[in-house]
Order: structure tokens, then sequence, then C-alpha cells
């Protein structure tokens, strides 16, 4: 027969409750991957406002915890093609639901276009 192997791993991490002590031992690369694959998976769904909180978010978390200027100011750039389109999207939705009482939302050839450009700069870490 064949050998069978068991791995047992712990690890012990330390938490804290400080945003400031949290901020300062972040992976700011990890952070910022996440959070443009979390934007691009909102608005891939047509969840154009949660796309937009995410991406917020993560730019105010990036800047808050002293990220290098260059790396957010070029992440920020790339993600603000998925949020123009989120912002045009929602309410072009928006739109759609007061005139003609639709409940499902389309996505358009240019949210997909934007979308598939952030996930392939998040794939090869072009930010971090």
């Amino acid at each position: 027969g064949g050998a069978q192997y068991l791995r047992v791993g712990t690890a012990s991490l330390a938490l804290t409750e400080s945003r400031q002590r949290a901020g300062q031992h972040a992976d700011v690369g990890v952070v910022a991957g996440h959070a443009a694959a979390q934007t691009a998976s909102f608005a891939r769904r047509g969840a154009y406002e949660a796309a937009q909180m995410e991406s917020r978010a993560a730019q105010r978390f990036l800047r808050r915890v002293n990220a290098p200027v260059d790396k957010v100011a070029a992440w920020s750039e790339r993600l603000a093609g998925v949020d123009q389109v989120s912002r045009t999207q929602a309410h072009a939705a928006l739109n759609t639901l007061r005139t003609q009482g639709a409940t499902l939302m389309e996505r358009c050839d240019e949210a997909a276009h934007e979308i598939c450009k952030a996930q392939e700069d998040v794939k090869e870490s072009r930010f971090w």
C-alpha cells in the first residue's frame, strides 16, 4: 500500500482592537488585492453600489495606514474605471426601476470590460 501523511500546523496570532496598531502590521498588498477582487466581484454581479463602497473603504484604509502614495494612486486609478462604470450602471438601473419596474439588472459590455481589466491587474500583482 501507499503511505499516508498527516501534517498538523498550529499558529498563535495576537489580536488587537486598535485600528492604528492593526494598520501598522497590515499587508497592504493583500488588502489591496482582496479589495480589488471584491470590487470586481460585486460589479460583475450587478451590485454596483457595493462595488463603490468596497473600493472607497479600501482607499481610505490604504491612506490611513500610510501605504506608499504612488502605489495607492496607481491602485486607485485602476479601480477608477470600475468605479465610474459602477456609478453609471447604478444610476441607469435606478432609472430603469423607476420607469419600467424592472427587477433584474443586465450587466453592460463596458462594465464587463472594466471588471476584467481590474481582475487582470490583481492577478498579475501590478499594485504591490
